[in-house]
């Protein structure tokens, strides 16, 4: 996710989400860029991801969102709708793991 003026490096729009798990042998389904990040948010006028959740609202931040278990709330939501829209079934994901965590 990246914050509001922000965007990802490379066009999105065709794979909004990556993957690891065990149907992936427990492996990202993305290169890694510099064996180290999944995406990095570089500053952009457009949003070509072109899914909500693939950006913090407009009136909060990463940060923000981390601090704020509601905010995390509402964007895991936000998430886990857009993946049902798809199809995906999130339901037996591991909930101990649901967390925003911010890079920088």
């Amino acid at each position: 996710m990246c914050n509001q003026g922000y965007d990802f490096q490379f066009l999105r729009s065709s794979r909004l989400y990556e993957e690891c798990g065990n149907a992936t042998g427990f492996s990202w389904t993305t290169q890694l860029v510099g064996e180290k990040v999944l995406a990095v948010c570089s500053p952009s006028e457009v949003a070509i991801s072109g899914a909500k959740s693939a950006y913090f609202p407009s009136n909060s931040t990463c940060v923000h969102t981390a601090a704020f278990p509601e905010a995390q709330a509402e964007q895991l939501n936000t998430f886990l709708r857009e993946l049902a829209e798809r199809g995906i079934d999130g339901s037996s994901r591991d909930l101990g793991a649901d967390c925003v965590t911010c890079g920088y």
